[in-house]
């Protein structure tokens, strides 16, 4: 009953974002913007990221589901530090604008962003292993092999978003680079800087996941749709939103991107379904 519970607050709260996300973007592109909705734009901005770390927690365990925010927050945090005074990873030296809550040169919402988009992106590479009728690699079977791959591929599904995300910033002058680079304005650089931020964060709690893996099962397995649906939302609202700024050549190219991940997770999703059953 407890996991059943749990199992309808996390949709139900997921299908509300979802409706809101789609409706705002819909209303964006056709130039329906009134007041009334714009005054609620900090639900469909800061709801996402408070989501996801409930969601971590109500699905992980309240150790693993920390676990992984602590880990993806901060170390995202010091690598931007990094990238920023001294030009590593990203490529570039670049600048945040001024009118924003910062710690130490960053944003703080950047930072809780870093966190959840990187989470979504492990939460989607690890339910290929479920579709699949697979554990996540651990001790207990000696699979040690497959974090490799894993750690690779959640490098890849993140860096998919800054195609899209990074160009839309810098039209939107969140963010100033002090060089324009070839990607609509970002350096080729960055995309580097997101995989290695990504697998840092996701590898170090992927062997921790496998020195000590969670075994309790909070939720009905349904919920881990719920990230391959909201990937596949932010390719949908990031899209939008490239059009909204005249950008159409960068939607096309950020969809090709984040697209491949969700038709193969649904795929492998369906194709699953019998193997799953009891």
């Amino acid at each position: 009953m407890i996991k059943s519970n749990r199992t309808k607050f996390l949709w139900a709260l997921f299908l509300f974002m979802a409706f809101y996300a789609v409706l705002r973007s819909i209303g964006k592109l056709f130039k329906w913007n009134p007041a009334y909705l714009q005054s609620t734009d900090f639900i469909g901005f800061y709801l996402p990221i408070l989501f996801l770390f409930v969601y971590c927690i109500v699905t992980m365990g309240f150790l693993h589901g920390i676990g992984i925010i602590l880990a993806t927050f901060f170390i995202s945090s010091y690598l931007e530090l990094i990238g920023q005074e001294y030009g590593l990873f990203f490529g570039a030296h670049y600048t945040y604008q001024d009118d924003v809550t910062m710690v130490m040169s960053i944003p703080v919402v950047i930072s809780f962003y870093w966190a959840g988009l990187i989470i979504i992106g492990y939460e989607v590479v690890s339910t290929l292993l479920l579709w699949s009728a697979r554990e996540k690699p651990n001790k207990g079977q000696k699979d040690f092999i497959l974090l490799p791959p894993l750690i690779l591929l959640d490098g890849l599904v993140v860096t998919a978003i800054s195609i899209l995300l990074d160009p839309i910033g810098v039209r939107l002058e969140i963010w100033s680079w002090q060089v324009n680079g070839s990607h609509f304005g970002t350096p080729l650089g960055n995309f580097r800087g997101w995989f290695l931020t990504t697998i840092i964060a996701t590898g170090l709690f992927r062997l921790f996941e496998y020195f000590y893996p969670h075994k309790i099962k909070w939720t009905d397995d349904s919920v881990r749709l719920i990230p391959v649906l909201g990937y596949a939302l932010l390719c949908f609202g990031l899209c939008i939103k490239a059009i909204e700024l005249e950008l159409p050549s960068l939607a096309v190219v950020g969809f090709l991107a984040m697209s491949p991940i969700t038709v193969i997770n649904f795929t492998l999703f369906f194709l699953g379904k019998n193997k799953r059953r009891p």
